[in-house]
């Protein structure tokens, strides 16, 4: 499991599918001057294969805080059955989000469990959870949701819906062709 793990964090700067039994989560956000503020979230299997894709619709002013509320927005999709996988890859391009979240298992960070309004301990549920920031090309599709998101939530679990732009799908198939 650890010679996983340290080569998936070798390999996180290219679209890479995870292992089998694994999940990879994608999330990033778009805040405008307004304080209108999409999160968004892709969540794929091992395949490639969209497990489902959100988008959440909030108001803030904060750019990291909306980076970091995508994380916990997790909590609201996430299905029993996701508990049970080995692990699940969280990647992000806030770096600055990425770093606070690794810091999260570390006793030295108790200040990052104790953030009003941010709810992190569903994470420890999972059997083994990494973090992982990405460049934004390799973010593409968490980026089209959050800025889809900026005018309203959804949520999509079959990139045959009739509401899933053409612009997402397209996203999905030029990863998978690159892979």
């Amino acid at each position: 499991m650890a010679h996983q793990s340290a080569h998936w964090a070798a390999c996180s700067q290219a679209m890479v599918r995870p292992p089998p039994n694994w999940l990879k989560m994608n999330v990033d956000a778009s805040l405008l001057p307004s304080n209108r503020a999409g999160l968004g979230l892709v969540i794929r299997d091992h395949e490639g294969k969209l497990v489902l894709a959100v988008g959440h619709h909030i108001e803030h002013w904060d750019a990291n805080f909306v980076e970091l509320l995508v994380a916990q927005a997790m909590k609201d999709v996430i299905e029993d059955w996701m508990f049970d996988c080995t692990v699940i890859i969280i990647e992000g391009d806030c770096s600055k989000v990425i770093v606070w979240l690794q810091q999260l298992r570390d006793h030295r960070y108790k200040i990052h469990r104790e953030i009003a309004d941010v709810v992190l301990s569903f994470l420890g549920y999972f059997n083994q959870v990494l973090f992982n920031y990405v460049p934004r090309q390799s973010n593409r599709p968490a980026d089209l949701c959050a800025r889809y998101a900026l005018d309203r939530s959804f949520i999509w679990k079959f990139v045959s819906d009739s509401d899933v732009p053409d612009a997402f799908t397209s996203l999905l198939r030029e990863e998978s062709n690159r892979v």
